[in-house]
């Protein structure tokens, strides 16, 4: 279904309510200077699914709200990717697509305030 992912990009990638993508590629460094290495053991399988969280609770108006929930969590060659379903119902989910039209919108692994 994600065959559109972009090879070297964290950009999610909305199809309906399906959502996936790169959370990130292995190499890359993040704002918090950690180094994502395919050696890293992240502990794939050892959940059923996690939240997708929308602005990691910065937003103040709307603060940490589940906006969906990651199913599959699988290390490629390149990095580590993420599907699973947006919720339709969530008043954010017409922002969240157009964000993602735009193509404003990134997988973040970076934790909840």
């Amino acid at each position: 279904m994600f065959n559109k992912i972009l090879a070297g990009s964290n950009q999610v990638q909305i199809f309906g309510t399906s959502v996936g993508g790169y959370l990130f590629k292995w190499g890359t460094v993040d704002n918090n200077n950690i180094e994502w290495l395919q050696s890293t053991n992240y502990g794939i399988g050892w959940y059923g699914h996690y939240p997708i969280l929308f602005s990691h609770g910065q937003n103040e108006d709307m603060g940490i709200e589940k906006i969906g929930t990651i199913y599959v969590v699988k290390a490629s060659n390149d990095g580590l990717l993420v599907s699973g379903l947006l919720d339709p119902e969530n008043e954010w989910y017409e922002a969240i697509c157009a964000l993602q039209e735009k193509g404003s919108l990134i997988w973040s692994a970076a934790p909840a305030q």
